[in-house]
């Protein structure tokens, strides 16, 4: 088949999107879909927000936390969130 064509396509942004969109009016601020991958629980997709407050792709869920005091977060089976302590990590 020599017209064959295969197309990859990537986006980046696009569980936190759709999780933004299904909650439409609730989620205001920054937003990190959470994984886990090799026994730890990761960020696998962010929306700008997070990724302008400088929460990087890749990074253990605490530290995302940490970074970020307002940063909501969920698992990528559920759209259900799951909001960081008010004040951020530490807060007490």
């Amino acid at each position: 088949m020599p017209n064959r064509r295969i197309l990859s396509l990537w986006f980046p942004r696009f569980r936190a999107e759709r999780v933004m969109r299904v909650k439409r009016g609730v989620l205001e601020g920054p937003l990190g879909i959470v994984a886990e991958q090799v026994n730890a629980q990761v960020i696998t997709s962010l929306n700008l927000a997070a990724s302008a407050a400088g929460v990087p792709m890749g990074q253990p869920v605490r530290d995302a936390f940490a970074m970020c005091a307002g940063l909501a977060g969920t698992t990528k089976f559920t759209p259900d969130v799951v909001m960081a302590p008010r004040g951020g990590a530490g807060a007490g």
